[in-house]
């Protein structure tokens, strides 16, 4: 089950296979949540509803390390019904579950709308190359401050490689992948001497995100007792679609 794909994963029947494009960047032997997340959302987004749902809202905790090894998939329906839904994927190791998303799905009727402002598109901002914060497939494009540790971020995202060899993304799965930029964009203290792991990802949608970009506006907070929050606005060029927090711990470089 060996891959050779830059497609951070493969899925081989019951087994998900990572590519070294897979790893984190706080720890190269484990997996990073910006992968991870998509893959999960992919997994969901498989399972089907009974009448037209809107997934409202996703958590993914990510509370052990997902090692670089084939770990099994699975996806269960926890409540089924015509206006709700629950269900939840995850990937497991042996008798171990690893990581793990659930989402609420809800149904959607005609209603009126309360539209807020878009945000200036992608075109002509500068490019994002070269350091950990830029992984292989994306291209991102910095629409506010890229200085380290200014503790806030504005991007642009577009997908140039998949996720899922030979599976296309899904605009669900961009906005996933998305949701768990703000830990390394917004950083409130400098990359040299700080990490900021995530321990979660919670993404709450008003609506379906639409077309090939996505932005993220992300600010984090601490308090000084090790740890942080991060809250963001994912949008798309039609204006914001979700709102997103990450929990973290804030560590010291090893030196």
């Amino acid at each position: 089950m060996n891959t050779s794909s830059k497609a951070p994963y493969a899925i081989d029947g019951e087994w998900v296979v990572p590519s070294e494009n897979a790893q984190g960047g706080w720890d190269m032997a484990q997996q990073s949540g910006h992968v991870l997340s998509p893959l999960l959302a992919y997994f969901i987004e498989q399972v089907p509803t009974l009448t037209p749902m809107l997934t409202t809202r996703c958590v993914l905790d990510l509370t052990r390390g997902v090692p670089m090894k084939p770990l099994r998939w699975r996806s269960d329906i926890l409540r089924q019904g015509k206006k709700l839904q629950m269900v939840r994927a995850s990937l497991w190791d042996g008798d171990l579950e690893l990581v793990s998303m659930t989402a609420l799905r809800a149904r959607v009727a005609e209603t009126p709308a309360a539209l807020h402002p878009a945000y200036p598109g992608p075109e002509n901002l500068p490019l994002l190359e070269g350091s950990k914060e830029c992984p292989e497939g994306f291209e991102l494009r910095m629409l506010g401050p890229a200085q380290d540790g200014v503790g806030k971020c504005q991007l642009w995202c577009r997908l140039t490689g998949d996720i899922i060899e030979g599976v296309p993304n899904s605009p669900f799965m961009h906005a996933m992948s998305m949701a768990d930029f703000g830990n390394g964009m917004s950083n409130v203290l400098p990359f040299a001497e700080w990490n900021f792991p995530n321990i979660d990802i919670v993404a709450m949608f008003i609506r379906p995100p639409q077309g090939e970009w996505i932005l993220l506006d992300a600010v984090t907070e601490t308090a000084g007792n090790g740890l942080g929050i991060v809250s963001g606005i994912l949008a798309d060029r039609e204006g914001p679609f979700a709102r997103t927090h990450q929990t973290l711990f804030i560590t010291p470089v090893a030196q």
